[in-house]
């Protein structure tokens, strides 16, 4: 308790560190000096510049200099180019910041709203690189994508990217829950879910607590590290639509586990679609949302839906009368 008492009051005082905008470039002696300060107006899509999600290790200060200051490095700064259309130089701040007591979270609202209409509500779980309590930097890569002026017009709903300091767990469901059950117009039959590595990981873990409050999940890298015990039992989520997402060279979090798993839902008929990035390690998030000429799906049997393009299929999805008693088998 002590220790997460300290890092969530550690991540309180980053978030209120200011470096002015136009100063002058340190030298890394003196951003030494000053406490490896970042400045707050760079936004990661990686999360956290120290937590290098490629390979789930943390950067030297050195690396860390290089990608906040533009500096010559062995490796690229962990961001992503503008995607094919148009977003905001400000896409960070389409994410509204929100705190309620119980949970932190940023939210972006359908670009054109009408209270007539109902909209769907994809839940983004950071993984590891955004925990922390600055409510900021939870946002990733696909939120990004998601923020895309032509996609949001294509696909109105509302994005809840809530922050953590731990593994997700049912706390994080229920406060989720209290969010969305307050938020106007929110299609309660169109609850999506997904998550990259440790949001991953979080979207097993939430689907299995309640399969029957979502109507889909996609879960990237989430099969758990090397040494997690097995914590995905396929019986419970077996008739919930799941696209999930792997690199065959993923170190991080072997590709493995997700296969086994998918042999499960093979063996039980459940409603699996699973995608395998040939060639890619860890660093695959964004491709939920993109997609990749490296990939390969594979559907677990007939219940699935062949949808190729993730956004139309995880847009199709919608939780039913049916779907739920079947979850209660």
């Amino acid at each position: 308790m002590k220790h997460l008492l300290l890092t969530t009051i550690a991540a309180l005082l980053l978030a209120v560190i200011n470096f002015p905008v136009n100063a002058a470039t340190p030298t890394f002696e003196e951003w030494l000096k000053g406490g490896k300060k970042i400045p707050v107006d760079r936004v990661f899509t990686g999360g956290s510049p120290w937590f290098n999600e490629s390979n789930g290790q943390t950067r030297s200060p050195k690396e860390v200099y290089n990608i906040l200051y533009s500096r010559q490095s062995k490796e690229p700064p962990d961001q992503l180019p503008d995607p094919v259309g148009k977003v905001s130089e400000n896409w960070a701040d389409l994410y509204e910041p929100h705190v309620d007591g119980k949970i932190l979270y940023r939210l972006m609202k359908p670009m054109t709203f009408d209270s007539n209409k109902r909209y769907p509500v994809i839940v983004s779980l950071h993984g590891a690189g955004g925990r922390g309590a600055d409510n900021r930097k939870q946002l990733r890569d696909w939120n990004k994508l998601l923020a895309q002026e032509q996609r949001r017009s294509d696909y109105p709903s509302y994005v809840l990217a809530p922050q953590t300091t731990r593994l997700w767990d049912a706390v994080d469901l229920k406060n989720i829950k209290d969010v969305i059950a307050a938020l106007p117009s929110a299609d309660k039959d169109r609850i999506y879910i997904l998550g990259h590595s440790m949001g991953g990981h979080g979207t097993y873990i939430l689907i299995q607590i309640d399969p029957g409050y979502f109507a889909a999940a996609a879960p990237s890298a989430g099969a758990g590290r090397p040494k997690t015990e097995e914590f995905i039992d396929a019986s419970l989520i077996k008739n919930l639509p799941i696209w999930a997402f792997h690199g065959d060279k993923d170190k991080v979090c072997p590709i493995e586990r997700d296969q086994k798993l998918f042999a499960e839902m093979k063996k039980l008929g459940g409603n699996m679609k699973f995608t395998t990035w040939t060639g890619d390690k860890h660093g695959v998030a964004k491709k939920m949302i993109t997609g990749g000429d490296n990939g390969s799906t594979q559907l677990s049997s007939g219940h699935c839906d062949g949808e190729t393009e993730f956004m139309k299929w995880l847009f199709a999805q919608k939780r039913s009368a049916n779907s739920i008693n079947r979850e209660k088998e």
